[in-house]
């Protein structure tokens, strides 16, 4: 075919030369220059850039404020006018209103006093220090009768007088007087289970209760704890003090995790009575009990916020 072309003369020779580079009009129209290489096969593929962000926009579901599309390339964060960006608008919104809008005002605390000197007197009725006996004419509690006695001292050795001492513990079975108890024992309806009296200007002060027995700890495996009396100390410039009083002698008194939780024997040994004669007021068959609490000082009473 390309001899046929070559006989037809110069004509169809510079036919075939014209073909080679691109018409002035095409190139105009294009923008290219004459002469200009073709562009490469991949380059025609690819769309224009500016349809890409079009679609984009589009694909996010932009709306349009005007008719015509923007040629500007969509930004990659998440679009501000969407329908569900305006419900989570408003929602913060209205939890911005809920919360304060201006900065909390800051006040002084109240500065915390202890306990006045004449505070406990007139609340205390006769017979409070005796839990055996619940109201004249009724059966004594169950159990075995002890009297506890004890001084209160600071960390001189000075009494402290006019101190109010409580204490509560569960009875004679080990159960105590309290609408949550669940250990499954009998329950004395002549034992109320807690007392109250002041010291007196010897700083001594002296309970008649019970004896109290061993119950089991709910929810742990294995641990009973031991015969105890819990005892609160309030007095005049005192914050009240709690501790725990147990008996001498206790096979369980070994196994107990609060009273081996004190790392030191001797401040464990503060923790434990020291059985006494009784005094002549105490009941027919009472044994005696001696537990003396000194607030401060190298022979301070272990109390519960420094067992803990």
């Amino acid at each position: 075919m390309a001899k046929g072309i070559a006989d037809k003369g110069k004509g169809a020779k510079s036919l075939t030369v014209k073909k080679k580079p691109m018409p002035k009009a095409v190139a105009g129209k294009t923008g290219m220059a004459a002469g200009a290489k073709k562009p490469a096969p991949s380059a025609k593929k690819s769309p224009p850039a500016a349809k890409k962000p079009a679609a984009r926009k589009a694909t996010a579901g932009t709306l349009r404020t005007s008719g015509a599309p923007s040629q500007a390339p969509a930004k990659p964060s998440r679009p501000a006018a969407s329908p569900a960006g305006r419900k989570l608008k408003a929602g913060r919104a209205n939890l911005g209103s809920r919360t304060p809008s201006k900065p909390l005002l800051r006040g002084e605390l109240t500065t915390s006093l202890s306990i006045g000197q004449y505070y406990f007197r007139e609340l205390l009725r006769p017979g409070e220090n005796d839990l055996t006996i619940l109201s004249p004419g009724r059966p004594r509690a169950i159990g075995d009768v002890i009297e506890l006695t004890g001084r209160l001292l600071d960390e001189d050795g000075q009494p402290v007088n006019g101190a109010l001492i409580e204490i509560w513990q569960a009875n004679a079975y080990g159960r105590y007087r309290h609408p949550q108890e669940s250990y499954d024992s009998p329950l004395d309806p002549n034992f109320q289970g807690f007392g109250r009296g002041l010291t007196d200007e010897a700083g001594r002060f002296r309970f008649v209760t019970i004896k109290p027995g061993p119950y089991p700890v709910p929810g742990a495996v294995d641990w009973w704890r031991p015969p105890h009396i819990h005892v609160l100390i309030m007095a005049a410039g005192l914050v009240r003090l709690a501790t725990e009083m147990f008996f001498p002698n206790e096979t369980l008194n070994r196994f107990d995790l609060i009273l081996n939780g004190i790392p030191d024997p001797k401040d464990r040994r503060r923790l434990i009575a020291k059985q006494v004669a009784a005094t002549p007021r105490a009941p027919a068959g009472a044994t005696g009990f001696e537990f003396d609490i000194v607030l401060r000082g190298k022979a301070e009473t272990p109390f519960m916020d420094k067992m803990a």
